[in-house]
Order: C-alpha cells, then sequence, then structure tokens
C-alpha cells in the first residue's frame, strides 16, 4: 500500500512539474519584459531619480578639473594685471568671555555680535546635533571669524 502512494505522489509532482513548465515556455515573452532601447532605459533610470555614470565620465570629470584651473590660473593672472591684490582680508580676530550661568543663545549672540559666525540657527543646530551644548566651558576663547562651526565647538568645548 505505501508503495502505490509514493508512486501516485511521485507522479503528482511529475504532472504537476510538466504543467507548470509547459505553461512558462508557452506564456509570450514579450509580456514579461519590456523591450527598452538604451537610451529609454537611461531616461527611465534619471526620472526615477537614479544617476547613471558612463564609463568615459573620468575623463570628462579630469578635463573639466582641468578647465577650471585653468580658468582660476587667468582669473588670478588678470587681477594681477589689473594692480588688484589677491590678498584675502585679514580676519576677525575676537576674545570672548564665557561666564557660569550663560545659555546657549547668549554665546551664540555674543560670537554674532563679534562676526565670528554668521548663522546663528546653524551654530545652535551643530552644537545640538553633535550633543556638544552642555560641554561648554567657562573662561576666555580667542576666535577668528575664518573657523568653521566645528572649530569654534571645539575651542569653546576644549575639546
Amino acid at each position: 500500500m505505501l508503495k502505490q502512494f509514493i508512486r501516485a505522489f511521485s507522479s503528482g509532482l511529475l504532472v504537476a512539474a510538466v504543467i507548470l513548465g509547459g505553461v512558462f515556455l508557452l506564456e509570450n515573452p514579450s509580456a514579461s519584459s519590456d523591450n527598452l532601447s538604451t537610451d529609454e532605459k537611461i531616461d527611465q533610470l534619471q526620472k526615477d531619480g537614479y544617476f547613471v555614470y558612463q564609463q568615459n565620465m573620468e575623463e570628462k570629470l579630469s578635463n573639466i578639473e582641468q578647465e577650471v584651473m585653468e580658468l582660476k590660473k587667468h582669473s588670478l593672472d588678470s587681477k594681477e594685471e589689473n594692480g588688484q591684490s589677491t590678498l584675502e582680508e585679514t580676519p576677525v580676530i575676537a576674545t570672548i568671555t564665557i561666564e557660569s550661568g550663560m545659555s546657549i543663545t547668549d554665546i551664540v549672540d555674543l560670537l554674532v555680535d563679534q562676526s565670528i559666525i554668521s548663522d546663528r540657527d546653524a551654530f545652535i543646530s551643530y552644537l545640538k546635533e553633535n550633543e556638544l551644548s552642555r560641554s561648554i566651558q567657562i573662561g576666555q576663547f580667542t576666535l577668528h571669524d575664518q573657523m568653521n562651526n566645528e572649530e569654534i565647538a571645539n575651542m569653546l568645548t576644549k575639546q
């Protein structure tokens, strides 16, 4: 009895496999895949927000970088010919004193008043994102306007 049951079960599996194979092979191949050209595929990917990297992209980037360097060099040469100084502005240096009980907004207002930072909200959000708002130390700090938010925060937290 068991022998007949196993034969019937295996015959059923064989019939099911043949039916599925036949359906798969007889299915219309054009319905299962789109026949898009390469350009159409690239356009579709770009519409979906993907960046399509081309093989000659590195050559194009190096050519553009060379052109930018040449333009900068040409710009500097023309400034020198016109008698303009290419020296950068001298940095604004300020010494601020942080006392006990000062809030973050008081400290940031000091930095804005001394022209050390220009965007108070960006500096406050930087301190909060990096959890440095409670690490600011008391004391005197010498800062300049060419420091970025990270450098200023490192000075104020003495890290």
